[in-house]
């Protein structure tokens, strides 16, 4: 879902959404990097798949953190059991636009 407004237009709105999606550091520390529709992706995904993780039953999603960079997930954080971990990892797998899933939670009973 590439922006296809002025850049401008594009950045703003991804910082815009920033603000009310919350850990604006994560996705500005490699903004530069991104060209603002790529920004504007990751900010989706992680929004999206953040949603997800808080309404999964079987996942305590608030111990669950997400960050998104180009489309690849990197999920970090505590979760209860391999279930849990494993779970988390499918969420982020099956949300639109991931690319790749790097799952570093650790498993703390």
């Amino acid at each position: 879902m590439p922006c296809q407004q002025p850049p401008r237009l594009c950045r703003a709105a991804a910082v815009a959404l920033l603000a009310l999606v919350g850990g604006c550091n994560t996705y500005l520390d490699g903004a530069e990097n991104r060209t603002p529709g790529e920004l504007t992706d990751d900010v989706a995904i992680h929004s999206i798949l953040k949603t997800r993780l808080l309404r999964d039953p079987d996942v305590g999603g608030i111990r669950v953190n997400v960050e998104v960079e180009k489309g690849v997930v990197r999920l970090y954080g505590y979760v209860r059991s391999e279930a849990e971990r494993d779970r988390a990892q499918t969420l982020a797998a099956q949300t639109r636009g991931v690319q790749r899933v790097e799952n570093r939670l650790q498993v703390k009973p």
